[in-house]
């Protein structure tokens, strides 16, 4: 058995002094010798000395389509495909400047779009697809920094001509980094495009949704998304589309709650309770949206992350729930045959996780927890604020519209026995020259190192990033395996 499966990619870019930065974090195994019950809730004092753990690869399971007779659902402009590497690791999209394709990780927790700069000579930057500058329309003075714990995104604030499912941003401004941290070297994407709720971080590079708008070209300042297969012609791994509600792509109505004003510009809202089957999960009393509670949480929503992490604390008494559950205090193991659903009210309506989304690798039929899966449910330090960041785990099993105009979030069960198709229009060539290349060589892959502490500055274009106090130590890259 391979003891190396894929470690989850995170992708956040949190705001003002400090922010933890494309880094990533697993569900685990629990180690051996260092699991105790979870009704238990507290471990052994003789344990407590050490709770290191060794990690694995997050398995994804992709989004299930049906076989039956599809409705057809026309990719015009403004609606586009999104794919993923081999391993479901990140999530991206092409851009076109220039007449140059660049794929684009798609991350709800970034304040900006910045791209590989033509002038960068890091390790990242060597066989990915580099921006040439001296095409661009405007060259700007104004620099930007994404610090890192293996080092800095850095370079300037310039501006061209974008196109983003099929619609063109004029004259937008982006950064485009000279420097480039070694953690990204393993991925073959060029850049980030950010979908913050706000420009809190700068005045200037804003959300494309919301530059859509401003220039005339959509009516709102939205987008939707829907990680996850969907059934079509051309390879794919969901959808993202901006300006309008994509009423083919979502069942029913849509569930809006109000996105929470935070310094991150994060889409976060209230998750009003959550249950496993019909038990509703008492947590310890946190403030929330500023009135203590035991059973509210807060929700982030955020696509560069794959796993739903909280703290260690609610992870734990959402755990207790399944018969038998296992952890080291960090990581958890439920036994396989689980059939119990977790359920999130936000928004009035509960969105169900089923073993599916919650239940990662199974246990070697030879270890001492034959029978157990990993759980997908991690819990961290530093959550104590009642957080949950719900990634692609609950984002494949829903529709979302994130509402910049009306800052709200707007959540729907997504259609089944779709089948998506390329118009006849400019888009269909588009969609044909979709970028099919991989995102990752895996063969190749390394693990890096990272924690991200994130301040920018600019010549006249001051901006600085930082993380709520929960995210101090969110998401460090671990370069573990599975022993």
């Amino acid at each position: 058995m391979n003891n190396t499966f894929s470690i989850i990619l995170c992708a956040l870019f949190l705001y003002t002094i400090r922010s933890d930065a494309f880094s990533n974090e697993a569900p685990s195994f629990v180690q051996e010798g260092m699991s105790y019950s979870v009704s238990s809730v507290q471990p052994d004092s003789s344990n407590s000395s050490n709770n290191t753990i060794k990690t694995h690869r997050k398995q994804q399971v992709p989004f299930e389509t049906t076989s039956t007779a599809a409705a057809e659902v026309t990719l015009s402009d403004g609606l586009t495909l999104i794919n993923t590497d081999p391993n479901n690791e990140v999530y991206y999209v092409d851009a076109i400047i220039d007449s140059e394709i660049y794929p684009l990780m798609i991350d709800t927790g970034s304040p900006y779009l910045w791209i590989y700069n033509g002038n960068c000579t890091d390790s990242s930057c060597l066989n990915k697809q580099l921006y040439n500058g001296s095409q661009s329309h405007t060259y700007a003075t104004q620099t930007f920094e994404l610090s890192y714990s293996t080092g800095s995104a850095s370079g300037i604030v310039t501006s061209n001509n974008i196109t983003l499912a099929g619609l063109t941003l004029k004259n937008f401004q982006f950064g485009a980094a000279s420097e480039v941290p070694d953690i990204f070297s393993v991925y073959n994407f060029s850049g980030v495009l950010g979908l913050p709720n706000s420009n809190q971080a700068s005045s200037s590079m804003l959300n494309p949704a919301e530059g859509f708008k401003i220039q005339g070209t959509t009516n709102a300042s939205k987008f939707a998304l829907c990680l996850g297969e969907y059934n079509s012609t051309y390879t794919n791994a969901g959808i993202i589309g901006f300006g309008a509600d994509f009423e083919q792509l979502h069942d029913g109505q849509l569930y809006y709650s109000q996105a929470i004003s935070n310094a991150g510009a994060h889409w976060e809202t209230l998750i009003n309770n959550i249950y496993v089957n019909d038990a509703q999960v008492e947590f310890d009393s946190v403030q929330v949206n500023g009135a203590n509670s035991t059973i509210q949480r807060m929700a982030l929503l955020d696509s560069g992350t794959t796993a739903i992490v909280s703290s260690s604390n609610d992870a734990t008494k959402l755990h207790s729930l399944f018969p038998g559950a296992l952890t080291d205090g960090s990581d958890y193991a439920i036994l396989c045959n689980s059939t119990s659903l977790i359920k999130l009210n936000i928004g009035g309506q509960n969105w169900t996780l089923s073993p599916t989304e919650y239940l990662g690798k199974k246990y070697a039929d030879d270890s001492k927890y034959a029978g157990y899966c990993a759980s997908n449910i991690q819990g961290m330090e530093g959550f104590d604020d009642g957080t949950w960041v719900l990634g692609a785990i609950f984002l494949k099993t829903v529709y979302v519209e994130f509402n910049i105009d009306e800052s709200t979030i707007g959540i729907a069960n997504r259609s089944s026995g779709i089948k998506l198709v390329a118009s006849n229009t400019s888009s269909s060539d588009y969609y044909g020259t979709f970028s099919q290349s991989s995102i990752l060589n895996s063969s190749s892959k390394t693990n890096k190192s990272s924690s991200a502490s994130s301040s920018s500055s600019a010549s006249g274009f001051n901006i600085h990033h930082s993380s709520p106090s929960l995210y101090t130590l969110l998401f460090v890259v671990l370069s573990l395996l599975l022993q």
